[in-house]
């Protein structure tokens, strides 16, 4: 079964995987839209109390060259046949599958449900993302008590901004404020109010008036590197892993990205079009642990 966008001639999206623990089986039956077959699955370990596990199905949205994707809401049909109800948790590859749900649906009992989930909370792109759809019940159910249908993926396809000198930053901003897109690369402070320019870019300040200084990075711990959390804002356009990244170090010599398994991110709208980051470590690295947030 696939998942279809509205915007379709401008982005293509992967064939529907099962995370493991659907044991998913295919039903064909014309009639039901477009796409088609619905898929139904037994209650594999749907009802074990844990949601971010391997009952989840997933796909991925690829832009199109030089399209940037906004999106805003995902729409399919969901029954389930048992009374207790079921919840559908949308989690994507842009917060890491960690932290808060995008969006959440509670069936609330037995039923056949239209699910829209809010999407606008979600950074624009021009690159892939993966979605995947978890499914919880406290309930148990017959093989085949439970199908989805229709999975429609809405968002507003617009032009990419170019980078046309690879240093993270849109050439557009770039000439906004300089008189080139090779006079700066992000590494300086041009405007000496201690933010640099790759990350007055990401917040969204201006990088040649000292006023103007929004970027900040905090750090809380709890007295060992396992509980350090970092927390920062940025344009809500730009997305951590794509836009940029973020290197550890235990002894400010040596640095090395952080893999994905070793943290939780959790993002939250922050207003004025700014999203709020909350990294968490979840690795022991000892009794200091530094991160440096860098430019692609």
């Amino acid at each position: 079964s696939l998942a279809s966008i509205d915007s379709h001639l401008t982005s293509s999206a992967s064939d529907l995987a099962d995370g493991g623990g659907l044991n998913i089986g295919y039903e064909t039956r014309d009639g039901r839209g477009d796409p088609k077959p619905a898929l139904t699955w037994t209650i594999g370990d749907m009802n074990d109390g844990t949601v971010l596990d391997s009952d989840y199905l997933s796909f991925t949205m690829t832009p199109d060259s030089g399209v940037n994707l906004t999106f805003s809401e995902l729409t399919c049909l969901f029954n389930f046949a048992a009374g207790a109800g079921a919840q559908v948790y949308l989690y994507s590859s842009q917060s890491g599958f960690t932290g808060n749900p995008i969006a959440s649906f509670d069936s609330g009992g037995g039923g056949v449900f239209p699910v829209t989930l809010d999407l606008s909370a979600m950074a624009s792109t021009s690159s892939a993302v993966e979605f995947r759809l978890y499914f919880d019940t406290s309930a148990t159910f017959a093989s085949g008590g439970v199908w989805i249908d229709n999975i429609r993926l809405g968002a507003t396809a617009g032009t990419a901004n170019p980078d046309g000198d690879g240093d993270g930053m849109d050439d557009t901003w770039e000439t906004t404020y300089f008189p080139s897109v090779t006079s700066i690369d992000g590494s300086i402070d041009s405007d000496g109010d201690g933010v640099l320019d790759f990350f007055e870019y990401l917040y969204g300040s201006l990088p040649n008036d000292a006023s103007s200084r929004g970027f900040r990075f905090g750090v809380s711990r709890n007295g060992s590197g396992a509980a350090a959390k970092f927390d920062w804002v940025v344009d809500a356009r730009f997305t951590l892993g794509q836009h940029y990244h973020v290197y550890f170090s235990t002894n400010l010599t040596s640095w090395d990205p952080l893999p994905m398994t070793n943290y939780t991110l959790q993002t939250t709208p922050a207003g004025g079009g700014k999203t709020g980051h909350i990294l968490e470590i979840t690795a022991d690295y000892g009794d200091q642990v530094f991160l440096m947030l860098t430019a692609p």
